[in-house]
């Protein structure tokens, strides 16, 4: 994930929309917005990708291992918004 350059996480995207699919919308909007540092809509982002994960099958050890990177992107969410939040009170 080109995380930093929202330009080039976009950029990432739109080639890969090309090749395939999204099987969901929503990972595509919590991708970028985790790059663009849109923590809040990210983590609702995450969430509904990560709730549709849960509903399907997930048999294979690439399934694992992504549902596991997006709830490793998920909780980096959280901690931003938190010490966002922990900043903005100080």
């Amino acid at each position: 994930m080109p995380r930093h350059n929202p330009v080039a996480a976009r950029a990432w995207v739109e080639r890969a929309a090309k090749i395939r699919k999204p099987v969901t919308p929503h990972n595509i909007a919590a991708f970028l917005g985790h790059c663009e540092g849109r923590y809040a809509d990210a983590l609702k982002a995450w969430a509904a990708t990560l709730a549709f994960l849960g509903r399907k099958k997930q048999g294979s050890g690439l399934s694992l291992y992504i549902t596991a990177k997006m709830e490793e992107y998920r909780d980096e969410c959280r901690e931003a918004l938190n010490s966002k939040q922990i900043q903005s009170v100080s």
